[in-house]
């Protein structure tokens, strides 16, 4: 097996797992990129990525409560939460995207009512908005370098704020993906 990874993506498995904690983002959107499913001239992720569906939205400020929710990766929340999943955000800061895994801030929690429940704010403001029905992490990397790179194709200035992450409907068998919500902070 060892092998065939090197030969077949030029990487060996101790450089991947490596990737995953002190790589970037963007050097783990590339390996996720060598597993895309071809297609002419670009993956379908890429050309699917291409097309997102994306709005501004103005949102009020919103809350999620960090104590509530493990630090752990979609895959194990939607095991460990099922169709409970859809209440947990994600917000991780735009200017760390660029970042090694371990150093980039971030937060995970239940989506709250109020400040009352909530120990962490998500700033209001204006958002480009997509949402996508995911089946991969090579899908997952793709949609979200797509929201970026529509924000330029629309002619929109990302805020320094965050990038926040919402599963809207979630398929819990082992072919089944999941709905992503995807937001991004612009300047107004």
């Amino acid at each position: 097996m060892a092998k065939a990874l090197k030969r077949e993506l030029g990487v060996t498995a101790k450089e991947i797992r490596k990737t995953y904690t002190e790589g970037t983002p963007e050097e783990t959107a590339r390996i996720f990129e060598m597993l895309e499913h071809p297609s002419q001239g670009m993956s379908v992720e890429r050309k699917l990525a291409k097309d997102l569906p994306c709005e501004v939205i103005w949102y009020p400020e919103r809350w999620i409560n960090t104590d509530k929710v493990p630090d752990l990766g979609w895959d194990d929340l939607c095991i460990k939460y099922g169709k409970k999943v859809t209440k947990v955000v994600s917000m991780t800061k735009i200017s760390d995207l660029e970042k090694a895994w371990k150093d980039i801030r971030y937060f995970v929690g239940e989506n709250c009512e109020n400040a009352k429940h909530g120990n962490q704010a998500i700033p209001e403001g204006h958002y480009l908005c997509c949402e996508v029905y995911l089946v991969s992490d090579a899908a997952y990397a793709a949609a979200i370098e797509g929201l970026f790179a529509k924000s330029a194709e629309m002619g929109l200035e990302i805020e320094d704020g965050y990038l926040i992450e919402l599963i809207r409907d979630v398929e819990l068998t082992l072919t089944g993906g999941a709905v992503f919500s995807f937001q991004i902070p612009i300047k107004e």
